[in-house]
């Protein structure tokens, strides 16, 4: 599921209720509309870490054939495997043992969000991700706001919803018990 950064900034403003359709950026307050970009890339970051997916690239390599993981490769960050064909792997830099293709599975580096991306930047993820991230930058966007403890619920949902796409958080525990004689 796809969202831009326009989407996010409406749905995020209505949770706070500070949406204004007519206002540049979609609030009047000019507090929260400096805050928001940042606060969405904060959260977007953490976010994405947690439910980070493996990236699948197929490559036709020769023997001898170098490559550099970090240039090479879409927003490279982490590597998980390589399948296909035999290799060696020196810092960043793999040379391919044999010719054929290369199944190279690896983790990205999220879509950075700045201070002065547009608002048709799209956001990817599934829609428990994207419900989490609402909560999140309103979460940020309302941390500093002394009049309530408005942001405190907020946070507190962000965080119910933040544990929930923790993967390691489903996993139940088996005890054996006893065993074999």
């Amino acid at each position: 599921m796809k969202i831009t950064l326009r989407e996010l900034k409406k749905d995020v403003y209505k949770l706070i209720e500070e949406i204004d359709e007519k206002s540049t950026g979609y609030t009047a307050d000019p507090d929260y509309k400096a805050k928001f970009n940042i606060a969405c890339n904060v959260v977007w970051n953490e976010l994405y870490r947690l439910t980070d997916h493996v990236t699948l690239e197929e490559q036709e390599v020769k023997k001898g054939e170098t490559i550099n993981l970090l240039e090479d490769l879409e927003n490279f960050r982490l590597l998980r495997k390589i399948g296909g064909v035999r290799y060696d792997i020196t810092e960043q830099f793999v040379t391919f043992l044999e010719n054929g293709t290369a199944k190279i599975y690896y983790y990205q580096n999220p879509k950075q969000i700045l201070a002065d991306s547009d608002d048709s930047l799209k956001i990817e993820a599934d829609s428990q991700t994207l419900n989490c991230l609402k909560y999140g930058v309103a979460s940020d966007i309302l941390l500093n706001d002394v009049s309530s403890s408005y942001g405190s619920y907020f946070k507190s949902r962000y965080n119910e919803l933040k544990n929930e796409l923790d993967p390691r958080i489903t996993q139940g525990n088996y005890y054996i018990e006893g065993g074999i004689d």
